[in-house]
């Protein structure tokens, strides 16, 4: 049997905040062993997805540019482990799960 890769720390905490927020995660797909995308819907209808990781990476960036233009998704989060507040990086919003409560009512 094959090793099951734990959860990324930021993957934990956005679920239990869209489980707060009355959010239904739409699909969780491993990207890779140390990275999580959740996708889901804003009260509107957007399709996000959102990357959750440990540490920033630039290959995530790339990864969810290329989400972002391919589509179906309108928005598209980084988020990862630390407490950091989220700010804007050209499409992407990056967000550390410390702030993320907050920045996923900004979303919704």
């Amino acid at each position: 049997m094959g090793v099951v890769a734990s959860q990324p720390v930021a993957a934990e905490r956005l679920q239990e905040a869209l489980a707060e927020l009355g959010v239904k995660p739409l699909a969780l797909v491993w990207a890779r062993d140390d990275a999580l995308d959740i996708a889901f819907r804003t009260q509107s209808g957007l399709a996000v997805v959102a990357r959750c990781v440990d540490t920033l990476d630039t290959a995530d960036f790339a990864a969810l540019a290329s989400m972002l233009a391919e589509g179906p998704f309108g928005k598209a989060m980084l988020v990862n482990s630390s407490d950091a507040v989220a700010q804007a990086n050209a499409s992407i919003l990056v967000c550390g799960a410390g702030a993320l409560r907050e920045t996923l009512i900004e979303v919704l």
